[in-house]
């Protein structure tokens, strides 16, 4: 993973972790077997140099979503983590969240709108809600 991604993903967790609603049960990529319900769910979905500055200045885009095993708890989510993701750059009207040493994380915007269910058998669902995520960083 480059440094870049690290600190998209550094950012996201360290916001979301602790929340009352998920607790700590925040995974990037893989989800564990039998990982208790709910849990807020990355993924990297793109990104790369814009080449506007002179130095590294990426645009990444992940996947924020929450995973839950009702319809209205995974609304209820997707919601909670837009109003501590959205606009929460050093240039955003909410700014101050931050990556890793040697990146400014200047706006972060939501995106696309995410929302699938996965059937786990014919009674059982599982409901993921959230947002795309664009991060406009660069290198400090």
């Amino acid at each position: 993973m480059s440094s870049d991604i690290q600190a998209a993903v550094y950012a996201v967790s360290r916001t979301l972790n602790g929340d009352a609603i998920w607790e700590d049960r925040i995974h990037f990529g893989y989800i564990p077997p039998s990982m208790n319900y709910p849990y807020v769910w990355i993924v990297f979905q793109g990104g790369g140099d814009q080449q506007n500055d002179l130095k590294s200045d990426p645009l990444i885009t992940l996947a924020v979503t929450a995973s839950t095993d009702n319809q209205t708890d995974a609304f209820e989510a997707q919601a909670r983590i837009a109003h501590m993701l959205d606009d929460r750059g050093l240039h955003d009207r909410f700014g101050g969240i931050a990556g890793l040493d040697g990146w400014t994380i200047r706006t972060i915007s939501k995106s696309v709108a995410i929302y699938i269910e996965d059937p786990i058998d014919k009674a059982e669902r599982i409901y993921r809600a959230g947002n795309q995520y664009i991060f406009d960083m660069e290198a400090t």
